[in-house]
């Protein structure tokens, strides 16, 4: 940890927009955040902090703090202020002489500045007009009005130094009270000359000294929020979060919702320079020491009255954070990653918002109303599907309404089983083109537009196949040639089906591409196995064997000493098909592992909203068997067919691995050695293209100690990360554990700000020996996330998909995030106007788009790092 920083005036006022946004979320009452705020400059001016390397938490402290003091009494606050004697609360005539001095020259040269920058002030400050207006009234778009404001601010802050001999903190500590109370200052009314006169200039300096003092973000100014008519319906809640009252929460949930965000401004005047296609829009950026963010419904609308909690939250809970009247949320981070939802009795999460220590991206949570659905799932002939599962899916490119940066979110998965009757019960939510999946072994899936309202009545058809010339009909028999019911059939990627009550079954063979064996599982009786013929007959018969076999044995370190704990599966377990949209081994069936319906059945059961992906990470499924060893270091794989298998071991706290075999099922002294050797450490800085520090960046040390297809065109992977490390400040990182056997360790860097990368352990320090460092002088190089959104006109209408190219004219690889992986391509498609929120490397040169009625149309862009690029060709 580096020295403190000395703390300057300007440390603190930069962040004044972010202190009153703060202060108001705090209380719902203006005057007191506008008291709260003021105590918070008065503390940072008499007893500013040692250490400047996080203002924001200190300045978040104070505020905290005071709002603590006056939940304590108003009563014991009323009388301390009468104690008070009135000659202490005036400043000296001295100190008002010089502020008023400093007032004076400030308005003075919003005067001498020369247009259009001062008519543009004046607009903006004096009229107290948008952004938006005071463009109509210039007849320029937004943009402009953001330029000339940036420049005439910064002309007066040069000014102001430059007349208080370079000395920033005088001039900036006599505005500083002005700049606090921006929030109280009201229109002119009186009509002599001379009170307007003398309130035009005091009104000036205040708004001026709000933006020239304190350094408030312009990004701020860019994203007016249009007023509600209603006011505010948030009121202050226990722990500074914000609340609805229950008679708005139950009576109107709809108007909780507030505070759309405005258009992307429209491109800049030819004569002004930069993009004359690109809208940046900076994302509100958050201090390290909290967490904040926002929850949007589907409109992107903020939602007023959410409880904010941490994923798989019990419902005696004390929320994290409750969100204020523009869906805006904070809370002191907990030094760890979670993923947070937000929900009310009739809103509920449907992209949740993952956040890693130290990141500062604001978080955005994506709800919509409840809509609760059940009803009844049956065949052709009425009878109930038992066996049918419901899935709850958004439209594709869903992601594309939105103009936020949506890199940290995730969609909730919502589905639901049907009980042995058919019924079902699926919490859903009122998402426009949203659907329903419902699927059943030996059925067609049906996709269902959503109800308007909730009901219960909701009646589900699933149809069988129309299989005429592409099926394969069968009987599996058990060995002493007896039909038998419940049997799982499965051929590759054709969807497995199960045997009737005669052990008949029948398969659509429109997916079998004459690759796999047909498989016939049942538990207690080992499979029925039949190779691909050249066409398959009308009718074939699969004979299921004696029972399964075991594989047992023992983990031990180099010395013989048993390994508890640790990890065992085989490397290569037998490939049976697809069951329930996943891949299943045959280990895993006869072994009675979860299927993806148990996992559906037991989050249905225990409430817990954790997403099926971290459900397959952390147990055993019919897609990966594995066992731990016991206290003795003992292990038995069950479900084993007559064959060898090559067994792996890994004791996931430390990611040491091992690999032994070839061993025959029916074994009980498998013996795997695990290595105990000690760890090692690295240590390396992360850069950029450009060689310049990348901090917050995740070292996460990782093994993916097994994969296997997952669909036709995809794998499943699972990793095992090990304790991971952040860059600081300077893009420097240490790992102090790691696996001195290092094969097959990868250090993967992630952060919502760069693109991910792998390295691979082994060779990033041969790499840094054959260059004349050491292991603690790693250096890895990753690439900076560039976002844009193309949104198009009717006049591009043709437009089917959008690619990027680089300045060589090659096509760049884009990138769409969502927490926990992304998708990756040459092209993004273009759904209702625009495409989703994308993500490119440096270098992006030209945005070119595509379609079938058009010719290829390229537009020459330079994206800016750090915010959302709007294109708009």
């Amino acid at each position: 940890m580096g020295p403190p920083h000395a703390t300057s005036i300007d440390d603190l006022l930069v962040h004044a927009g972010w202190v009153r946004r703060l202060a108001r979320r705090m209380v719902a009452d203006p005057q007191a955040a506008d008291d709260l705020e003021q105590e918070a400059w008065v503390a940072a001016l008499e007893h500013p902090p040692a250490d400047a390397r996080n203002p924001r938490g200190w300045l978040a402290r104070v505020l905290r703090n005071a709002a603590r003091q006056r939940g304590r009494g108003e009563k014991r606050r009323r009388v301390r202020e009468l104690r008070v004697p009135a000659r202490e609360a005036a400043a000296p005539a001295g100190e008002l002489v010089e502020r008023l001095a400093a007032h004076q020259r400030l308005v003075q040269a919003v005067w001498d500045l020369e247009e259009p920058y001062r008519g543009t002030v004046l607009l903006r400050f004096f009229e107290e007009l948008s952004l938006k207006d005071v463009a109509k009234r210039q007849g320029v778009p937004v943009s402009t009005v953001g330029t000339r404001l940036a420049r005439g601010v910064e002309k007066l802050r040069e000014r102001m130094d430059r007349e208080s001999g370079g000395d920033r903190r005088a001039w900036s500590l006599a505005l500083a009270p002005l700049a606090a109370s921006t929030a109280t200052t009201a229109p002119l009314s009186t009509s002599t000359i001379g009170t307007l006169l003398m309130q035009a200039k005091l009104k000036l300096a205040v708004a001026a000294a709000a933006v020239v003092a304190t350094g408030t973000a312009f990004a701020v100014w860019t994203h007016e929020a249009e007023p509600d008519p209603r006011g505010d319906v948030a009121r202050a809640a226990p722990g500074g979060g914000a609340a609805t009252t229950p008679q708005a929460e139950v009576a109107a949930p709809e108007e909780a919702r507030r505070d759309r965000r405005g258009t992307p401004a429209a491109a800049p005047a030819a004569n002004e320079p930069g993009n004359a296609n690109i809208d940046a829009v900076a994302p509100l950026a958050p201090d390290l020491g909290l967490v904040a963010g926002r929850a949007l419904d589907t409109d992107g609308a903020g939602v007023a009255g959410l409880a904010v909690h941490e994923m798989g939250f019990a419902p005696d809970d004390e929320p994290l954070a409750m969100t204020a009247g523009d869906g805006s949320f904070a809370f002191d981070a907990p030094g760890r990653g979670l993923r947070l939802v937000a929900t009310s009795a009739h809103y509920a999460t449907v992209l949740a918002s993952h956040h890693a220590p130290g990141t500062a991206r604001e978080k955005l949570v994506v709800v919509a109303r409840r809509l609760p659905l059940g009803g009844v799932v049956v065949g052709e002939d009425g009878v109930a599907a038992p066996d049918a599962t419901l899935r709850f899916a958004l439209p594709e490119r869903w992601r594309s309404r939105f103009t936020e940066i949506l890199d940290d979110a995730a969609p909730l998965e919502r589905n639901a089983a049907a009980d042995a009757d058919g019924r079902f019960r699926l919490d859903a939510l009122a998402v426009d083109g949203a659907f329903l999946v419902a699927y059943a072994t030996g059925f067609e899936p049906e996709l269902v537009p959503l109800p308007v309202q909730p009901t219960d009545d909701l009646q589900i058809v699933l149809r069988r196949p129309d299989l005429a010339g592409a099926e394969l009909t069968g009987m599996v028999l058990d060995p002493l040639g007896a039909p038998v019911p419940g049997a799982r059939v499965g051929l590759g990627w054709v969807d497995s089906v199960l045997t009737d009550d005669t052990g008949f079954f029948r398969l659509d063979l429109r997916e079998d591409d004459g690759a796999f064996d047909l498989i016939a599982v049942k538990p207690g009786f080992l499979p029925a196995v039949m190779a691909p013929p050249e066409s398959w007959p009308p009718f074939v018969v699969l004979e299921l064997g004696g029972a399964p076999l075991t594989l047992s044995g023992r983990v031990v370190d180099e010395d013989g000493a048993p390994r508890p704990g640790v990890l065992v599966w085989a490397k290569d377990p037998t490939f049976f098909g697809h069951m329930e949209e996943m891949s299943v081994h045959a280990e895993g069936l006869l072994a009675e592992l979860p299927t993806r319906a148990v996992f559906e059945r037991m989050r249905a059961e225990d409430g817990d909203p954790a997403s099926f992906d971290a459900r397959m990470q952390v147990q055993p499924s019919a897609f990966l068997p594995r066992v731990r060893t016991d206290a003795d270091g003992r292990f038995e794989l069950v479900g084993m067919l007559p064959r060898e298998y090559t067994l792996r071991a890994l004791d996931d706290a430390t990611l040491r691995m091992t690999e032994s075999g070839p061993f025959a099922a029916g074994r009980s002294d498998a013996l795997l050695r695990l290595p105990r050797r000690g760890s090692v450490g690295v240590a390396g800085i992360v850069v950029d293209g450009a060689g310049e520090p990348v901090p917050g960046v995740a070292v996460i040390p990782r093994r993916q100690p097994f994969s296997a297809p997952w669909g036709r065109h995809g794998f499943y992977s699972w990793r095992v990360d090990g304790e991971s490390a952040r860059t600081d400040a300077s893009g420097r990182f240490a790992l102090a554990e790691l696996p001195v056997d290092a094969e097959g360790v990868v250090l993967a860097l992630e952060s919502g700000d760069v693109m991910p990368r792998a390295v691979d352990l082994e060779e990033a320090v041969r790499d840094a020996r054959a260059n004349g460092r050491t292991k603690d002088e790693l250096r890895f190089v990753v690439e900076v996330r560039y976002h844009l959104q193309v949104v198009l006109g009717e006049e591009h209408g043709w437009v089917d998909d959008v690619r990027v190219l680089d300045e060589e004219g090659e096509r760049m690889t884009i990138r769409a995030f969502g927490a926990g992986g992304y998708w990756t391509g040459g092209s993004a498609s273009v759904t209702a106007g625009r495409t989703e929120v994308l993500a490119v490397a440096a270098g992006a040169a030209q945005v070119v788009l595509h379609g079938g009625k058009g010719e290829p149309e390229a537009h020459a862009v330079k994206l800016e790092r750090g915010r959302l690029n709007v294109i708009r060709p």
